[in-house]
């Protein structure tokens, strides 16, 4: 069985939120949560994993007697009515169905989408109904900008890039990387934009920024390119379908060097494969992390459905639980209560690590760097916000 070593950088402080049993206290009324996620298509998996962790989520409340609000054991609860809607992989169809589920359906509050392409929209018309929404995976810098009612559970592009550019450079002695990216997709871009300026910020060199178009496979000339250039990694922040694509094709070329990449690499699906052996990524969550709740969290699952969470859906299981606490902490279920609680409230420790939501809805959490070894042993290393600052921001002072 493959060993990982679980590395701690710092200290941190957990707070825990414990379910409480509602016992045989009934609801005395129903707080609407709409889930928006891709149920069609080519990514409809990724949504399948999001609506999965959804029930799971809105059926663990209730069996607990429903949603208190506030502390006091005798508070009165909520039943949890959980809508869901497909958004395909199309903005205006995701942003058509924040709409329905607010206004139609009285949502107080989004769960989605999971796409940053997608939830830009959606959070447009979360701020302008004035309605929380919780994206539990887009990483978009600017997402949250400007917008009271939006949060996220993983760590923005901004914090990833320069924590992946930080840990290279200063982790792994890396001076010189080349970047391939799809020049199409935002989170992708982004990623170009932030690890190039971190990098050489920190002294390294940057030898290619390769661009490539929307649904392109042929990665062929491209990389032989990238590699003639002797970079000692290559950053890939790209799609998971390409990713794979990718990385065979580079160590097909005789690249045995280390690459590197973002949260969107799926951790627990390359722990197996050879060519992924030598590799730095971030994950947001693995079965065996050893955050509280975690493990029950991991069994209760697989008995609720015969297989594990996936990333998705523990980071969608997070985002029902933070949502959960500040209704609890607002006592109430008005969509402009239940955001205010959420920027008010304490550290809510998830199965995904420690989410502290500062005043701009992105999260104060942890970064989890996973390396796989060139004889495929894996470690972990686990960052706190502080101290990922310090380390992350050549100039600290931003």
């Amino acid at each position: 069985m493959l060993q990982r070593r679980w590395i701690y950088t710092g200290l941190l402080v957990l707070v825990l939120f414990a379910g409480c049993s509602g016992g045989d206290q009934k609801p005395s009324g129903e707080l609407t949560v709409g889930l928006i996620a891709v149920m069609s298509g080519e990514l409809f998996r990724y949504g399948q994993d999001a609506v999965e962790a959804a029930r799971f989520a809105a059926k663990e409340a209730n069996d607990q007697g429903g949603v208190p609000l506030g502390p006091a054991s005798d508070a009165p609860r909520l039943k949890v009515r959980l809508l869901t809607e497909d958004s395909r992989h199309d903005p205006q169809t995701a942003a058509d169905a924040a709409a329905k589920l607010i206004e139609k359906d009285g949502a107080a509050a989004i769960i989605g989408p999971v796409f940053s392409t997608l939830a830009e929209d959606v959070a447009s018309v979360a701020q302008r109904l004035r309605t929380p929404m919780i994206t539990p995976f887009a990483t978009v810098s600017s997402l949250t900008h400007g917008k009271k009612y939006v949060f996220r559970i993983p760590d923005n592009n901004n914090v990833q890039g320069q924590a992946l550019a930080w840990y290279a450079f200063n982790e792994l002695k890396i001076s010189t990387a080349a970047v391939l990216f799809d020049a199409s997709d935002v989170y992708a871009r982004e990623f170009d934009q932030v690890f190039t300026k971190d990098f050489t910020a920190f002294g390294g060199k940057i030898t290619a920024n390769a661009p490539y178009g929307k649904a392109e496979r042929n990665f062929g000339a491209l990389l032989r390119d990238i590699v003639a250039g002797a970079p000692d990694t290559v950053f890939l922040p790209n799609a998971y379908k390409e990713v794979m694509i990718q990385v065979r094709e580079l160590r097909k070329l005789g690249f045995k060097k280390v690459v590197i990449g973002p949260d969107s690499w799926k951790g627990r699906e390359l722990f197996g494969a050879r060519e992924f052996r030598n590799t730095v990524f971030i994950d947001h969550w693995l079965p065996d992390m050893p955050t509280p709740g975690n493990k029950a969290f991991v069994a209760a699952y697989e008995k609720m459905y015969n297989h594990p969470p996936t990333e998705m859906a523990a980071l969608t299981y997070d985002a029902f639980g933070a949502l959960f606490a500040a209704v609890r902490r607002a006592g109430d279920a008005n969509p402009q209560k239940i955001a205010q609680a959420l920027v008010d409230m304490p550290p809510y420790q998830g199965v995904t690590g420690l989410v502290e939501f500062n005043v701009t809805g992105d999260p104060v959490t942890e970064i989890f760097m996973v390396r796989i070894d060139p004889n495929g042993e894996t470690s972990i290393t686990r960052f706190c916000p502080t101290e990922l600052q310090q380390k992350a921001d050549p100039s600290s002072d931003q």
